[in-house]
């Protein structure tokens, strides 16, 4: 796992890249996947509250629809997290 540190205002935010995509320091936020990211499908980690707007609008499959399969924990999904592909969400039972 790869760690690196973001300043903004002065606050430091701590951001952890998991594979291909970029987590907070916390782990409950999934913020985006990195431009390599071309699976149809994920599967989010328990524990996961938010799945923040445009997290998976940068991949590098962008046309292709995508399932995102979501815990339980997950309590809030963002805007347009598809982008222009589309796709859908499953929640884990």
């Amino acid at each position: 796992m790869k760690e690196f540190d973001r300043v903004k205002d002065g606050d430091e935010y701590q951001y952890i890249v998991d594979g291909e995509l970029a987590m907070c320091g916390d782990e409950k936020h999934l913020l985006n996947c990195l431009n390599t990211f071309n699976e149809a499908e994920h599967t989010v980690k328990d524990g996961v509250t938010t799945v923040c707007d445009d997290a998976f609008s940068w991949r590098a499959n962008q046309e292709q629809r995508m399932t995102l399969y979501i815990p339980r924990s997950v309590k809030v999904v963002g805007e347009n997290i598809f982008g222009d592909g589309g796709g859908r969400i499953v929640v884990k039972q």
